[in-house]
């Protein structure tokens, strides 16, 4: 049996025919995004068959279904990366058994750095568009399902996270998400390449997800919380501790505007 399906498979048995609507992958230091969810099943990334297990701080490799705000959700707390030596095939299993599970619609998250001074840390973005820079075939099988001129982030999903930050008071700002290999963090001069091409923020993840849930159909958004400046930006040091310190932090904002997303409907 195909990786995702025997994955798909399992959790279906454990979760005993309920169906997320929403999938959610939460980055590095947002676990904790999870804990308000209701009638929860929980089970260990490790123990489904097909799915690898996060090697790194701040991905706590559980699976979690629950309601929340009255609608049924599918989270993943924490993710697996390229750059643990992960193919791309492998890093996207998560998101295409949540679409064999039922999920229309995908929200991943991350933690980024910021490309321009303007963009501070404990900013939420909303990704309107998506870079590639990994140089990795992301797209899933041979030959590739093409997609098409809408491009990969859903205009919908956009929109109902804009709605459901007004309703909150929450600031989302907007930018291009460039996605990259890792782990090492980004050079300056890598960030003003980077910033020249569009980009408003930096991260080593997502973008093979999003590339992978929208040829399984899927409706995909995408929101970064800024955790650093990019090199050169700043003067300041980065590590991965930082990164997971403003995660903490600026959490609290993204919780509640994901939770009003679910909760007004994120398929409509």
């Amino acid at each position: 049996m195909d990786p995702v399906d025997r994955a798909a498979a399992s959790l279906a048995a454990r979760f005993g025919g309920r169906i997320p609507e929403t999938a959610i992958v939460l980055g590095s230091g947002l676990g904790a995004i999870a804990d308000d969810l209701q009638d929860l099943i929980e089970v260990a990334a490790a123990d489904v068959p097909g799915l690898p297990a996060s090697g790194v701080a701040g991905h706590a490799g559980r699976i979690r279904l629950g309601r929340w705000a009255g609608r049924e959700v599918l989270v993943f707390q924490g993710r697996v990366h390229l750059y643990e030596g992960h193919p791309a095939e492998t890093a996207t299993r998560a998101v295409r058994a949540a679409a064999r599970l039922g999920a229309g619609t995908l929200l991943l998250t991350n933690a980024a750095g910021s490309c321009h001074a303007g963009l501070p840390p404990g900013s939420l973005m909303r990704a309107t568009d998506l870079i590639d820079l990994f140089f990795r075939r992301l797209r899933g099988a041979a030959p590739p399902p093409f997609i098409g001129r809408g491009g990969v982030l859903d205009a919908g999903v956009g929109r109902r996270l804009d709605e459901a930050a007004i309703l909150e008071r929450i600031p989302l700002r907007h930018g291009v998400l460039c996605g990259s290999l890792g782990p090492s963090y980004e050079t300056a001069a890598e960030v003003r390449l980077w910033r020249a091409i569009g980009a408003s923020a930096a991260c080593m993840s997502t973008v093979p997800e999003a590339f992978a849930a929208r040829a399984s159909g899927m409706r995909v958004g995408a929101i970064s919380l800024v955790t650093n400046f990019g090199t050169g930006v700043s003067a300041s040091r980065l590590d991965h501790a930082e990164v997971v310190e403003w995660a903490a932090r600026a959490g609290e904002d993204l919780r509640r505007l994901l939770r009003r997303f679910v909760g007004e409907g994120a398929g409509r």
